[in-house]
């Protein structure tokens, strides 16, 4: 499990290089498209989508953690 976190959080670090700067409506697909992929079809409901595009935008990085 936590081998799945570390590639999700990775996964989604990556969009930071990328989408730094860009607009939350550009940000947000592709963080669904990588959630997606990463978990076998699941979801990023907001307010969750939306912290995290703006993590992104910001050049900030996202870290996954295990309840």
């Amino acid at each position: 499990m936590q081998r799945f976190v570390s590639d999700l959080t990775s996964s989604l670090g990556a969009l930071s290089e990328q989408y730094q700067g860009r607009p939350l409506e550009e940000i947000k697909p592709e963080i669904q498209r990588v959630w997606s992929d990463r978990t076998g079809g699941g979801n990023v409901t907001d307010p969750e989508l939306t912290q995290f595009a703006e993590q992104i935008q910001a050049g900030g990085q996202i870290t996954i953690l295990l309840k």
